[in-house]
């Protein structure tokens, strides 16, 4: 299982071209939002996907499963409405995790597969995936996203970018992972990014 831990700070020495490729693989990941320190929390809001922009530094990434972190856990979770979903760059959907319903009720890091997995996403410069969140419920998990101080890194311009060039956005209301979305009409969020891993 890849690591969720507190790298040391030489690890920003090695800053790659994209937020989520600092020192992922060393972590035994893939791509992650940005490096997992100085972390805040944000409470997901009932029915509302939202979409994080993870770069693919690889070529070719294989990409198994996810990592989250729930700070505070839901209450009353709806059943088969609270999972982690892989698409591709154009929005196009790859699969979900299963139900997270009876997990994200507690705290800690979890991991879960997308079902249907592995995926092989091409990757390279500029190259990227995306992975939403949903949390349907009487309170919806609280999930850890990017520090402060990490924000112009995993953000880097995003309160002036829309669409498609947002790094972190709502999909819209949902209470099932749609089959696709269109990116371009993604809404920035005000919030700071989510943090997701991918292995």
């Amino acid at each position: 299982m890849p690591e969720v831990t507190t790298p040391n700070i030489v690890d920003a020495i090695n800053a790659t071209q994209h937020a989520g490729a600092l020192d992922a693989a060393s972590r035994g990941f893939i791509s992650y939002t940005a490096p997992p320190w100085g972390t805040n929390t944000a409470l997901l809001v009932s029915q509302s996907e939202i979409a994080v922009k993870l770069f693919l530094p690889l070529a070719r990434n294989v990409i198994t499963g996810c990592a989250v972190n729930v700070s505070t856990g839901g209450s009353t979770l709806t059943g088969g409405q609270n999972l982690v979903t892989l698409y591709r760059g154009d929005g196009t959907l790859l699969g979900s995790t299963p139900d997270q319903s009876g997990i994200w009720t507690g705290t800690g890091n979890f991991f879960a597969n997308f079902a249907g997995g592995p995926y092989v996403v091409s990757g390279g410069p500029n190259q990227y995936c995306w992975a939403s969140l949903l949390s349907n419920g009487t309170t919806p998990a609280t999930i850890r996203t990017v520090g402060q101080n990490q924000a112009f890194w995993a953000v880097g311009a995003g309160a002036a970018l829309a669409g498609a060039a947002v790094l972190a956005g709502r999909i819209g209301a949902a209470v099932t992972a749609p089959a696709s979305f269109n990116p371009a009409n993604l809404v920035q969020t005000g919030a700071l990014p989510y943090w997701i891993g991918l292995y």
